[in-house]
């Protein structure tokens, strides 16, 4: 899976590479953590073959290539 953070303008930056979701989860938090990000709520998507993680900011994304939605979910 490839984790990527999307900004307000649209501009992807790829965050890593990971095996599992706790990986993925890792990332995020750390991300947000080093960014002073508040994550007020997580919302999760999948649509046009990724996985879109809305965090709480109306412009900026987590978007997720190559996952299965049902695995990131636990389902």
């Amino acid at each position: 899976m490839k984790l990527y953070f999307k900004n307000s303008e649209g501009k992807e930056r790829l965050l890593c590479t990971a095996k599992t979701k706790d990986e993925v989860n890792n990332a995020i938090s750390k991300f947000l953590d080093d960014n002073n990000y508040k994550c007020h709520y997580q919302r999760i998507w999948g649509h046009d073959g990724r996985i879109w993680i809305d965090f709480g900011s109306w412009s900026e994304f987590f978007v997720i290539d190559d996952a299965d939605i049902n695995e990131l979910m636990g389902l």
